[in-house]
Protein backbone atom coordinates (compact mmCIF):
# COMPACT_ATOMS: atom_id res chain seq x y z
CA UNK A 1 0.00 0.00 0.00
CA UNK A 2 1.55 3.43 -0.51
CA UNK A 3 1.01 6.61 0.96
CA UNK A 4 -1.21 9.08 0.24
CA UNK A 5 0.98 12.31 -1.08
CA UNK A 6 0.06 15.73 -0.05
CA UNK A 7 -1.16 16.95 -3.47
CA UNK A 8 -3.79 13.81 -3.32
CA UNK A 9 -4.38 15.08 0.40
CA UNK A 10 -4.95 18.70 -0.95
CA UNK A 11 -7.06 17.34 -4.04
CA UNK A 12 -9.46 15.34 -1.37
CA UNK A 13 -9.71 18.28 0.81
CA UNK A 14 -11.11 20.43 -1.93
CA UNK A 15 -13.66 17.27 -3.17
CA UNK A 16 -17.26 18.12 -2.04
CA UNK A 17 -20.19 19.94 -3.38
CA UNK A 18 -22.34 23.07 -2.85
CA UNK A 19 -25.88 24.51 -3.76
CA UNK A 20 -27.50 28.04 -3.10
CA UNK A 21 -30.43 28.72 -2.15
CA UNK A 22 -33.14 31.46 -2.91
CA UNK A 23 -35.54 32.62 0.08
CA UNK A 24 -37.98 34.86 1.59
CA UNK A 25 -36.69 35.92 5.47
CA UNK A 26 -40.26 36.84 6.54
CA UNK A 27 -41.28 39.80 9.22
CA UNK A 28 -39.93 37.59 12.16
CA UNK A 29 -36.69 36.38 10.51
CA UNK A 30 -37.74 32.78 9.33
CA UNK A 31 -36.55 31.64 6.38
CA UNK A 32 -39.69 31.48 3.45
CA UNK A 33 -40.15 29.30 0.49
CA UNK A 34 -36.32 28.32 0.22
CA UNK A 35 -35.89 26.55 -3.70
CA UNK A 36 -32.51 25.85 -4.68
CA UNK A 37 -30.93 27.63 -7.81
CA UNK A 38 -27.94 26.36 -8.36
CA UNK A 39 -25.91 23.13 -7.66
CA UNK A 40 -22.47 21.48 -8.12
CA UNK A 41 -20.98 18.36 -6.83
CA UNK A 42 -16.85 17.44 -8.50
CA UNK A 43 -17.93 13.76 -8.37
CA UNK A 44 -21.22 12.82 -10.31
CA UNK A 45 -24.80 14.55 -9.31
CA UNK A 46 -25.64 15.87 -6.12
CA UNK A 47 -29.40 15.42 -5.50
CA UNK A 48 -28.87 14.29 -2.19
CA UNK A 49 -27.72 17.75 -1.32
CA UNK A 50 -30.40 19.55 -2.80
CA UNK A 51 -32.69 18.30 0.46
CA UNK A 52 -30.16 18.38 2.60
CA UNK A 53 -29.34 22.32 1.91
CA UNK A 54 -32.98 22.80 1.91
CA UNK A 55 -33.33 21.14 5.63
CA UNK A 56 -30.71 23.18 6.90
CA UNK A 57 -32.14 26.42 4.95
CA UNK A 58 -35.26 25.87 7.00
CA UNK A 59 -33.60 26.05 9.99
CA UNK A 60 -31.73 29.28 9.72
CA UNK A 61 -33.12 32.62 11.66
CA UNK A 62 -31.96 36.07 10.84
CA UNK A 63 -32.68 39.45 12.18
CA UNK A 64 -35.16 41.05 9.78
CA UNK A 65 -34.47 44.33 8.04
CA UNK A 66 -36.76 47.31 9.71
CA UNK A 67 -38.21 49.64 7.65
CA UNK A 68 -39.69 52.97 9.63
CA UNK A 69 -39.26 50.68 13.00
CA UNK A 70 -41.32 47.75 11.55
CA UNK A 71 -39.46 44.08 10.39
CA UNK A 72 -39.99 44.08 7.07
CA UNK A 73 -40.13 40.88 4.76
CA UNK A 74 -36.71 40.45 2.53
CA UNK A 75 -37.04 38.17 -0.73
CA UNK A 76 -34.73 36.89 -2.77
CA UNK A 77 -31.69 36.75 -0.20
CA UNK A 78 -29.14 33.57 -1.58
CA UNK A 79 -26.78 31.53 0.72
CA UNK A 80 -24.55 28.91 -1.15
CA UNK A 81 -24.44 26.07 1.36
CA UNK A 82 -20.89 23.72 0.95
CA UNK A 83 -20.68 19.73 1.54
CA UNK A 84 -17.08 18.32 1.88
CA UNK A 85 -17.49 14.34 0.67
CA UNK A 86 -15.18 12.60 2.77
Amino acid sequence: MRAIGLRERAADARAGEHVVARFTVDETGRVQDPVVVESYSDRGKGEWSHHAALEAVRKYRYIPVFVDGKPTETPNVYNRIGFVID
